[in-house]
């Protein structure tokens, strides 16, 4: 990270005020006018320097170059270094490239300006090379200034002047990103374009449109090329290093969305993969049906791309994806259809497609159709999550976190219809808090609360997960248990009484209070619901009658 800044330069105010400026973005400079007065303090603290800053000529009349080559050469200065310059030529770029500097700016360079280029370096500078590239561009002091910016940027970069002997360079060098000029002499850009695009060793390059201006057209042209992507050149200092870091940076960071690519063509997969890639998705590829319902049974996908002109033995694959979509667990589709793709386009979206793209498209409709369909499920997920909370809270007492007396009403009906339709047995526990009026009384209606907690906690822990609680009055409880015969009732019963048996309270006087429970049980017969509370109300008294 950069924090210490070495700045010489020939105004003594400049550097007063660059220190007080970078100050308030805790950066610590230490400025000289003259190289003298600096050799000293670099030969001590030339290791802790994260960044020099330099403008000449100097007082001693060394220019901007020289005082780079003596930092470089003779006090062997590793931090990146910015010049400050009012016009950069030819000339200048040779003389920084041969003294080491890593970058220019303007000598009236704004605040906000200064602190984005610090930021760059420090994500440049902070791993070992960030990317590869290979310029192609046949204008010398445009290849050449943007050359100067990418390796003081610390990229690793190759230039070429013409077309073909770059296809070349990027086959035997393999660049991360290829930036190809759209004025090139002895090729036109399409046709390099797509000659790298045709070879196997580096189809999978992205390629960038480095362009004056941008038309519709052009971008049509340069998309069918295999180009995915346009630099508008930008006379402002270092443009063209920021728009290439903030590719890099957004390809490489952390993805937070996720999509499906269905094709087996290398062109698209590579377009779609970059596309997508600099939006924040990570793309799954794949050609195989099985490996695709492996992928989408995971879970963790947001949409499905689908190239059709590729890949349309996979509509029987996304049409049965689509008749098992649950709600909540919802993901679109999105075709990709060619000119000669509208039969099955149209077959795809009236059976499982929920939108489509025709080629060749513009990366900003592909990006707007994804991201609306993506928007869509999100919304489509937090409504049907809505709606299942609001659903629990109406099934649910507040209190204790078992179902409540409504939800009691509908679920005994349903075990009876399923009892008189398929046979489906069924039986019911009624558990009661025993002299709960009185612990209320001697204790208070918070403890009253806590042994109703406590009485569904040792509920939910001591029955199936298939087994129903809820509370019916104030100090009951119901329990309708599912394929279970009369005879294990009174091993049920006995294990829930079992688990309470040592809860105490104790009084202030020092008196202790046991709590107990009561369980009256019930096979069903065949009565009706009324009925069956009415009995499981009666063993309750049963057993109170036992206790006295």
């Amino acid at each position: 990270m950069i924090k210490n800044i070495l700045c010489i330069h020939e105004n003594e105010y400049f550097v007063k005020a660059l220190s007080n400026i970078l100050l308030r973005h805790d950066l610590f400079v230490s400025g000289f006018d003259t190289m003298e007065e600096a050799r000293g303090f670099i030969r001590e603290y030339r290791e802790s320097l994260d960044l020099v800053i330099i403008g000449g000529p100097l007082k001693d009349g060394t220019d901007t170059t020289e005082i780079a080559r003596i930092l470089r050469h003779e006090l062997h200065v590793r931090a990146p270094i910015m010049g400050l310059t009012p016009a950069i030529n030819r000339e200048l770029l040779k003389k920084a490239r041969e003294s080491g500097i890593n970058i220019f700016l303007p000598e009236k360079i704004k605040e906000g300006e200064l602190m984005k280029h610090i930021k760059v370096f420090d994500l440049l500078w902070s791993d070992p090379k960030p990317a590869s590239i290979l310029l192609i561009d046949e204008n010398p002091l445009r290849r050449e200034k943007h050359l100067f910016e990418l390796r003081g940027g610390n990229f690793t970069a190759w230039e070429a002047s013409e077309g073909m002997k770059a296809v070349l360079l990027a086959e035997e060098n393999n660049p991360d990103y290829i930036v190809l000029s759209d004025s090139l002499t002895d090729k036109d850009c399409f046709e390099v374009s797509r000659a790298l695009k045709s070879n196997r060793l580096t189809s999978h390059i992205p390629i960038i449109l480095l362009t004056r201006a941008l038309s519709a057209e052009l971008k049509r042209k340069s998309l069918m090329a295999g180009i995915v992507d346009f630099y508008v050149e930008d006379e402002k200092s270092s443009a063209f290093l920021w728009f290439i870091t903030e590719i890099v940076t957004r390809i490489s960071e952390k993805k937070y969305k996720s999509a499906l690519h269905f094709s087996n063509f290398p062109i698209m997969i590579h377009t779609v993969n970059y596309i997508l890639q600099k939006e924040g998705y990570h793309v799954f590829n794949t050609s195989q049906c099985t490996e695709a319902e492996n992928i989408i049974n995971d879970g963790t996908i947001d949409v499905i791309l689908c190239d059709i002109g590729t890949s349309h033995q996979s509509f029987p694959m996304l049409q049965r994806y689509a008749l098992s979509r649950e709600k909540g667990q919802w993901i679109p589709i999105v075709l990709i259809a060619g000119p000669g793709d509208m039969e099955e386009l149209l077959y795809g979206l009236q059976e499982f497609a929920d939108d489509f793209v025709k080629t060749p498209f513009f990366p900003e409709e592909l990006i707007k159709r994804i991201n609306n369909q993506v928007k869509m499920k999100e919304t489509g997920e937090y409504i049907f999550n809505q709606s299942q909370n609001l659903k629990m809270l109406s099934i649910t007492d507040f209190l204790t976190g078992a179902y409540n007396r409504n939800y009691l009403d509908d679920t005994l009906e349903s075990f009876i219809s399923r009892y008189k339709r398929k046979k489906r047995m069924f039986s019911a526990l009624m558990i009661q808090v025993e002299d709960f009026s009185k612990i209320v009384s001697l204790f208070g209606n918070l403890t009253g609360d806590e042994i109703l907690r406590k009485v569904t906690a040792i509920l939910e822990q001591t029955l199936r997960p298939t087994d129903m609680i809820f509370r019916f009055g104030e100090d009951d409880f119901i329990v309708l248990l599912e394929d279970t015969p009369e005879e294990n009732l009174r091993i049920v019963a006995e294990r829930i009484l079992e688990k309470f048996e040592n809860t105490m309270l104790s009084e202030e006087s020092g008196n202790y209070h046991r709590v107990n429970l009561l369980v009256g049980a019930l096979a069903y017969s065949g009565e009706s619901r009324d009925d069956v509370l009415k009995k499981l109300d009666k063993e309750i008294e049963k057993m109170k009658r036992a206790y006295e």
